[in-house]
């Protein structure tokens, strides 16, 4: 019994062929299972970068939010600051008006 027959209507193959054809079998599934692992550990590194994109997002948008924040605060403090000066330029114009006007009473 040198010939075998794999399936219905298909040529017989010698007991050499078939031991070929199962041995390069195996060494394809080996090769299989390594390239799904493979596959694996690289679809675990883009969700580890996707989770790390994440935490960045996350921590820009915070440093963000805080500075502007932080810029409001120093707008609002600047308003203020132009405000009181506008006050103090105002009181010393009519300083010197009374100034003046003193002057010329004299």
């Amino acid at each position: 019994m040198d010939e075998l027959t794999i399936g219905i209507d298909k040529p017989s193959i010698t007991r050499g062929e078939f031991i070929e054809l199962k041995i390069e079998s195996e060494i394809m599934q080996e090769e299989n299972m390594k390239l799904k692992k493979d596959l694996r550990e690289i679809k675990k590194t883009i969700e580890d970068y996707k989770k790390i994109d994440t935490e960045i997002d996350e921590e820009v948008l915070a440093e963000n939010t805080e500075l502007r924040s932080a810029v409001t605060g120093l707008m609002f403090e600047n308003e203020v600051h132009k405000n009181h000066l506008s006050e103090l330029t105002d009181k010393m114009r009519s300083m010197r008006q009374e100034i003046n006007n003193i002057k010329s009473q004299s």
